[in-house]
């Protein structure tokens, strides 16, 4: 597979990003820089983590805090406003401050971890790609769609409404 070359990957991505979609004929309306978008540009991935050092448990509740759930309202959108994505986490072994290793449910009513158990998830779990990211990280989350949330509602479309709110709830993250 090319994708496991990472070079062909970099000069793939590179590729993408610079593609063009219109002929260079047409006349651009050039817009002035957006003045909220600062915080934004800073933001970047982190491919490679510290090992040495645990993440502050106030870390992970700003960040799993986005997710929850207040008066019945969440900070993202839903079709139909039946949020079928689920939220895993799995921490490893004194990588996370006051939480142990295991998988939880992130329970975004309560806004709290309910541990389901303590066993490992192997690197074999994730994509290819992303396995030299997951040997340094200090926990993964697992976006997973439960369908008997929308499926009655929706059928079919209700896979790609899921897919479409992973991909939200991901850059909210």
């Amino acid at each position: 597979n090319a994708f496991a070359d990472p070079t062909y990957v970099d000069s793939f991505r590179r590729s993408s990003i610079s593609r063009i979609v219109f002929s260079a004929d047409q006349t651009d309306v050039m817009l002035a820089p957006a003045k909220s978008v600062s915080y934004y540009e800073k933001r970047h991935s982190i491919r490679r983590f510290d090992n040495t050092e645990m993440v502050a448990f106030e870390c992970l509740c700003e960040l799993l805090g986005v997710l929850r759930q207040k008066n019945e309202r969440y900070l993202y959108p839903s079709a139909g406003g039946l949020y079928p994505i689920d939220c895993y986490i799995y921490v490893k072994k004194n990588r996370v401050e006051n939480v142990e290793e295991g998988i939880y449910y992130y329970n975004p009513k309560t806004n709290s971890l309910h541990k389901i158990n303590g066993k490992q998830i192997d690197i074999s779990a994730h994509f290819f790609t992303n396995r030299d990211i997951f040997a340094s990280s200090a926990f993964s989350l697992f976006l997973v769609y439960n369908s008997s949330a929308s499926m009655p509602k929706y059928g079919g479309m209700a896979y790609y409404y899921a897919i479409i709110e992973a991909g939200i709830i991901s850059e909210l993250l």
